[in-house]
């Protein structure tokens, strides 16, 4: 293999590795700040406090079981996940 061939493959491999490790710190630190984005889709509104309270009371293996909506991860939704919920939706809505 000539220099040439191994300079590109060096390069590729160094902007891809770039590339994964970039992304890899940014799903950690939108995942670990946005934990009250219940539905996922970037902005915490009145939806997300909406599918804590659809949860509210359930446990997993309840039919109204929703994980994302167990924000301490305690294996309930209860007053604390609604509390942390409706605290970031003032903080975002001002």
């Amino acid at each position: 293999m000539d220099s040439k061939k191994i300079i590109i493959l060096v390069s590729i491999s160094l902007v891809l590795i770039f590339i994964l490790i970039y992304f890899y710190k940014f799903s950690s630190t939108i995942s670990k700040v946005m934990k009250e984005d219940v539905n996922h889709d970037g902005q915490i509104d009145i939806m997300d406090v909406t599918m804590v309270a659809r949860s509210f009371g359930s446990k997993p293996g309840d039919q109204n079981w929703n994980p994302d909506a167990d924000i301490n991860k305690d294996d309930t939704v209860d007053n604390l996940d609604m509390y942390m919920v409706e605290e970031m939706f003032k903080k975002v809505e001002g």
